[in-house]
């Protein structure tokens, strides 16, 4: 994927190893939109630059997302192995 920037900050996304698409060098913000996010609770300053970045790229905002202001369960979801 190509880094987008946002408010001059360089924005980086991550996944759990065993994402269908970790693998991939290339993914656009579309393909992106299709997964489940674990994000900042709305409004936070992370929420509203993730929401800007998908607006820039004219794509909706993910509309799976689990909101939580832990990081701890952030890192427990996403470290998951899932299904």
């Amino acid at each position: 994927m190509t880094p987008s920037r946002a408010n001059e900050e360089a924005l980086c996304v991550s996944a759990r190893a065993q994402n269908p698409q970790a693998q991939e060098t290339q993914l656009s913000w579309a393909e992106l939109q299709n997964m489940t996010w674990v994000l900042q609770q709305h409004p936070g300053p992370m929420r509203a630059i993730i929401n800007q970045v998908f607006h820039n790229a004219r794509v909706d905002i993910p509309s799976s997302i689990v909101d939580t202001t832990s990081i701890m369960t952030l890192l427990s979801l996403v470290s998951h192995p899932g299904p």
